[in-house]
């Protein structure tokens, strides 16, 4: 209970006026809080966690949760089903970002037809279907990276789907995640020190040595 007194919750384990509506089926889930705590909104939204209660206030409401998915999806964060690895709440540039992605360019359609082919990624119960499919995804994305026309921009999109997909499909079976990102990261060096993609390397870099 000592942790959730830090938040303005209710400081019990769990509480019938938060209506849980998103889990990840081990547990753990987001609830709406109508009965918010001295300090909170109602209708605030909550992150709860089968093993300490509630992990903290993830959007002052529903609204709010909305919107700012809709703007990282608008940004390009979501390259697959399921949540990004890296913590999309630690981002300062999703504004930045989210003008770089709806900016038009040569490599644009390309990028897109890359994450449209990564959201239809599915097991099937056939490895050879499912590897076709994936391999057919990276092809399209090392595409990108091979166009002449691509903006930097561009290529950060690029090696951030490649490195996300890897990392989700392929954690433990021949990941070269890490030389993607380390030509990532030699590229972002280059970059102006004030450019977005100097935040999301140091968050893919922390992903990487945690």
């Amino acid at each position: 209970m000592e942790q959730q007194e830090l938040f303005p919750v209710q400081p019990v384990w769990w509480h019938p006026a938060w209506l849980d509506f998103a889990g990840n089926g081990a547990g753990d889930t987001w609830c709406i809080d109508l009965a918010p705590a001295s300090g909170g909104h109602i209708g605030q939204v909550l992150s709860w966690s089968h093993e300490v209660g509630v992990g903290g206030v993830l959007f002052l409401s529903f609204e709010a949760l909305l919107s700012t998915y809709a703007d990282q999806l608008e940004a390009g964060l979501y390259v697959q089903h399921g949540l990004p690895l890296i913590r999309l709440e630690q981002l300062t540039h999703l504004k930045e970002r989210r003008a770089a992605f709806q900016q038009l360019s040569p490599a644009k359609p390309v990028l897109h037809r890359a994450i449209k082919s990564a959201w239809n990624l599915y097991f099937d119960g056939s490895d050879v279907a499912y590897n076709k499919a994936f391999e057919e995804c990276i092809a399209i994305y090392r595409q990108v990276l091979q166009m002449q026309e691509a903006t930097p921009d561009d290529r950060s999109f690029a090696y951030y789907g490649l490195i996300s997909l890897y990392k989700r499909e392929r954690a433990y079976i021949d990941d070269p995640s890490p030389s993607f990102f380390e030509q990532w990261e030699a590229e972002a060096s280059r970059m102006p020190p004030t450019h977005w993609v100097h935040e999301e390397v140091a968050l893919w870099g922390a992903w990487f040595i945690k």
